[in-house]
Parts: C-alpha cells; structure tokens; sequence
C-alpha cells in the first residue's frame, strides 16, 4: 500500500505560506473577475482556494488585509506594464503596449475588471485610476499626431474591444487579432 504524500510535504513553512498565499489571492481575483467585488467573502475565497478560511487569518490577519493586497497585486502589475514602455514598445520585445495590455488583460480578467472599473467599491479607487490614466497617457503617446482622439478614448475603445473578448462575443475564428489591428489603425496607432 503506497503512502499518498501531503501536497505540501517536503516544503520550506516559507515555501507553503507563499503558496497557500498565492491560492488565495488567485481565489479572490477569479471571484472578482466572474461576480465582483460583492462575491469576494472569506468562505467563498477559501472555498476556491480549496483551503478553510483559517489562512486567511493567519496570512492576512483580515478579510479586508486579504482584498488590498489582491487589489495591490493588480495595480503593482499593471504598473509594471505601463513603466516597462517606451516609446510604444515594451522592453523585451513582447510587442507594442496595446498588444501586451490586451494581452495582460486575458490573461488576468479580474485586474482587467479593477482597472477598468477604476476601482470602484474598493479602497484602492484612487490608485485604480491614477493607474488607468497612466495607462490612458501611455496610450496618448501612441496616437498620430493627425488623429482627432486623445489617450483616454483609445484606452475606452481598447478596453470595449478586451471586454467583447473576454465575454466571448469576439472569437479567433473570426480574426480576432486582425479585428485588434484594425481598430489600433482606426485610432491611428501604428504598432509595425
């Protein structure tokens, strides 16, 4: 009879609180991203983290310590997108920052929703939209000279755009990428 190993067995305590760490705020972001913020409650954080909500006490010390730092993790990261441009081209050659944004933003629809939302019903509402216009400024230097929007409108057509995909109204088989493309030449953006 073989002995079935503890999923945490043979790991550092450091190394299972950053794990048990990172299940939570992942929990508490998917919970975000499909219902809000009123789904993120302690039992239904831990109940998808596959934990109890002891962790939650014991990590965080609160339910409300718990929310800043996922909503910190998603202001930390975008951040991290927006500073890592220059001159519309992300350092390490991922591709232009309307690429890597809407990339970001599939990949992590829940910081997508915060920032969208900028952070409404939450604490961290003021540093939601200073990072959304640092995006939207971000988008502004992008724009050709000759075109008739500013930032803000390419981060709201952008963002529609995101939106539609992430709610399955636009699909790859009908060109998603190419339908992305055109709408960045629409907006006079220029990512080749």
């Amino acid at each position: 009879m073989s002995k079935s190993r503890h999923p945490s067995a043979g790991k550092s305590r450091q190394e299972h609180s950053s794990e048990v760490t990172a299940q939570l705020l992942d929990a508490a972001e998917a919970l975000y991203a499909e219902e809000g913020v009123s789904a993120l409650t302690n039992r239904r954080i831990a109940g998808k983290a596959g934990t109890t909500i002891q962790p939650i006490y014991s990590f965080f010390r609160s339910h409300d310590n718990l929310v800043d730092a996922m909503f910190g993790r998603c202001l930390e990261s975008l951040a991290e997108l927006v500073m890592d441009t220059h001159t519309g081209t992300v350092a390490g050659g991922r591709g232009s920052l309307p690429e890597v944004y809407r990339s970001y933003c599939l990949a992590y629809p829940g910081r997508f929703r915060f920032v969208r939302s900028g952070g409404a019903g939450t604490s961290k509402a003021g540093l939601a939209r200073h990072q959304r216009d640092l995006l939207a400024n971000a988008f502004e230097k992008l724009v050709g000279q000759d075109s008739s929007v500013d930032g803000t409108t390419v981060l709201a057509a952008v963002n529609g755009f995101i939106l539609a995909e992430i709610e399955g109204m636009l699909t790859a088989e009908e060109g998603v990428d190419e339908l992305f493309r055109g709408l960045l030449g629409t907006l006079t953006i220029d990512i080749d």
